[in-house]
C-alpha cells in the first residue's frame, strides 16, 4: 500500500531474489518509458492545442474583420452562438448581448414562425445547400431595416443538422430604391394605358372612322 514493488520472505531464497530483482527492474524501466511517453505526449497535446487556438484565432480574425456583413451562427434552438462585428454594425447589438439570446427578437411581429422555418427548410432541400432572402429585420433602436441573407445549415458528418449559418448584407437602401422604381413604373403603365385611351377617344370624337 506504501508503493513497495514486491516483498521477500526469509529466508532468502537466491534464485527468488534474483528473479524479483529481474522483474523489479524491469517494472522500473516499463515505468520510466511510460513516463516518458506520457511526457512526449503532453507535449503533443499543448503544441496541438496551440496550434488549434492559433487557427481559431486567425479564423475568428476572418469573422470579425468583416465589418459589412454579419456572420450569425444559431443552434437548433435558435439562440446565437456566434456573433460577429458587421452583426453589430448593422443591427446595433453587441457580442454579450446576443449570444444566447434567441435570433427571433430580430425579426418583426408581422413575420410569422412559418416564414423562418420555410427559409430554413428551403436552405436544406436546396442543392447549393443555402438560401436567399431579402427579410424585414428591426435593429436595436427598433428601425425597420432590409438585410440580404444567405443562409445556410451546419451539418456533422453524418449529415445530422447540428446549427444554422447566417449571412447578411443590409440593403435598406438599395431595397427601397428598387421599391420606388416598381411603383413608378406601375405608375407609367396606368399613365400610358390612360394616355392611350384619351387619346382614342380623342380621334373618335373627331372622327368615327379614325377612330
Amino acid at each position: 500500500r506504501l508503493g513497495a514493488y514486491d516483498f521477500l520472505l526469509k529466508p532468502i531464497n537466491t534464485e527468488i531474489l534474483v528473479s524479483t530483482v529481474q522483474k523489479g527492474l524491469e517494472h522500473y524501466r516499463l515505468k520510466l518509458l511510460e513516463r516518458e511517453y506520457t511526457h512526449r505526449l503532453e507535449i503533443q497535446v499543448e503544441n496541438r492545442t496551440k496550434e488549434l487556438a492559433k487557427t481559431n484565432e486567425f479564423l475568428k480574425g476572418i469573422l470579425e474583420s468583416s465589418r459589412g456583413v454579419s456572420i450569425v451562427v444559431t443552434d437548433l434552438d435558435r439562440k446565437v452562438i456566434f456573433w460577429n462585428s458587421g452583426a453589430q454594425n448593422i443591427f446595433g447589438y453587441d457580442e454579450n448581448e446576443m449570444t444566447g439570446q434567441s435570433i427571433v427578437r430580430l425579426y418583426p411581429p408581422s413575420l410569422n414562425d412559418d416564414s423562418v422555418q420555410n427559409t430554413l427548410r428551403e436552405a436544406l432541400e436546396s442543392k447549393s445547400g443555402s438560401a436567399q432572402k431579402i427579410i424585414k429585420q428591426i435593429s436595436k433602436d427598433k428601425k425597420e431595416i432590409t438585410p440580404s441573407l444567405a443562409i445556410s445549415p451546419m451539418l456533422d458528418r453524418k449529415g445530422r443538422l447540428q446549427a444554422v449559418v447566417g449571412l447578411g448584407q443590409d440593403v435598406t437602401e438599395q431595397y427601397r430604391l428598387h421599391q420606388q422604381l416598381l411603383e413608378s413604373y406601375t405608375r407609367i403603365r396606368k399613365i400610358q394605358g390612360a394616355s392611350i385611351f384619351a387619346l382614342a377617344k380623342l380621334a373618335e370624337a373627331r372622327d368615327g372612322e379614325t377612330g
